[in-house]
């Protein structure tokens, strides 16, 4: 499924909705609607399909019958396709290392199954009889060794059909359409980002950044986990006193922020005592931190990127990244107490502002987004013309009176049925 949804959303349409007349369904429950080289597609095929298209998330609706006909009737002529120019033809070795492959889909599945389900006082029968209703689960859904080898199969014919396409049509942009691509894109984040800081700091975290406003900072830093009641004391006093001016007390909150800083106080001095010994900060946040975000080798490696007005960040930790003893890269700041617990940063680099230079990975992404509408229009058109050189037939009453299709040019089109 996954590896034909590559090729079938070339070929999905949206198209119009016609009013007709009401026929009569037939009497056979489970009709043929539409013979495709032979091979019979029926009403049980259609609901089947519309239902896991669906669950898929791939239409909207569990009767969806218009979508469904096209991915029943695309499978067809994919399948004339790779008869055609031999894409399913595979030598006993190949066929050998495809069981192999499906085998071993298949007992990490029963595996999985079975290690969820036993319990540490299953002896052998019991993990035998587990095994057997994992097999009977897997059965009741069409999952059977066989199916499993057949769509390995199946996706290698896929990955021939790919390299054929890529072989012999010039599916992408040139370098000079892709800096095109780019320099736009720049210009348009660049106007956006300067009249709003936080969708740069969104993109920056989640999307693909083609420009970078002045004014950033590379960031990492060691956040000390402290006390939660003597954090959320501070926290709650400080809330308090920015929400009802008088009611709080200065004196207060000084005390509630000293209790945590004294809380870690032998921590806080040993970091800042083994830094000015030389240690390195990267080092340090190995032993001493509790932030997630400082695992990751990217972020560690280029921090996390901080501006004075930065709107994503806890404004504690912005404090910190400007702390007045952040004058140049290399600077570590003083402690800042906030949300999560005290941030201890340190200055790793300045963010160069304008046009980001994208990594070679970056680049080819950009690629192959510009190229999707190109590569697009190569695969309609190759699949309109496999489709015209099939035999494709339709019982056009059925399809009416069954699942509300009408045939309108070649094409099914869901239809509105009236009495």
């Amino acid at each position: 499924m996954k590896k034909c949804f590559v090729y079938l959303t070339a070929i999905l349409m949206v198209l119009s909705v016609v009013p007709a007349s009401f026929a009569e369904a037939p009497e056979d429950p489970n009709p043929v609607l539409i013979t495709v080289n032979g091979n019979e597609i029926t009403l049980s095929d259609f609901q089947d399909m519309a239902q896991e298209l669906y669950s898929y998330g791939y239409s909207r609706s569990a009767q969806d019958y218009e979508t469904a006909s096209r991915y029943l009737i695309s499978q067809y002529v994919y399948q004339y396709v790779f008869d055609k120019f031999g894409f399913g033809e595979y030598t006993d070795e190949e066929n050998e290392a495809f069981r192999t492959e499906a085998e071993t889909q298949w007992n990490e599945e029963l595996d999985s199954y079975v290690a969820y389900y036993a319990s540490e006082d299953d002896g052998e029968e019991e993990l035998k009889a587990l095994r057997r209703q994992g097999e009977q689960l897997l059965d009741s859904y069409g999952i059977t060794l066989d199916t499993i080898f057949e769509n390995i199969r199946t996706n290698a014919s896929y990955d021939r059909l790919d390299d054929y396409i890529l072989q012999n049509y010039d599916l992408y942009e040139t370098d000079e359409k892709i800096e095109e691509y780019i320099q736009n894109k720049a210009e348009e984040q660049k106007e956006l980002f300067e009249s709003s800081i936080l969708s740069y700091e969104y993109e920056a975290l989640y999307g693909t950044l083609f420009y970078v406003p002045d004014g950033y900072r590379g960031i990492i830093q060691i956040l000390v986990e402290v006390d939660d009641e003597l954090l959320d004391t501070y926290l709650t006093l400080l809330a308090s006193s920015e929400e009802e001016e008088g009611t709080v007390r200065k004196e207060e909150i000084e005390a509630a922020k000293n209790a945590i800083l004294d809380s870690v106080r032998e921590k806080t001095d040993d970091i800042y005592r083994r830094l000015e010994n030389g240690e390195r900060f990267e080092d340090l946040i190995q032993e001493y931190n509790a932030d997630p975000g400082m695992t990751d080798e990217k972020t560690l490696s280029e921090g996390y990127m901080v501006r004075l007005d930065s709107k994503l960040w806890d404004e504690a930790f912005v404090t910190a990244a400007f702390d007045e003893k952040m004058q140049q890269v290399g600077d570590v700041s003083a402690p800042s107490i906030g949300k999560f617990g005290i941030y201890i940063a340190y200055y790793l680099r300045d963010i160069p502002a304008g046009i980001v230079a994208l990594s070679e990975e970056e680049y080819e992404a950009v690629r192959e987004e510009i190229s999707y509408e190109k590569k697009s229009s190569v695969y309609n058109t190759l699949y309109e013309e496999w489709k015209g050189e099939c035999d494709i037939d339709y019982d056009e009453d059925a399809l009416l009176a069954y699942v509300s299709l009408s045939l309108q040019n070649g094409s099914l089109i869901h239809t509105e049925q009236t009495e």
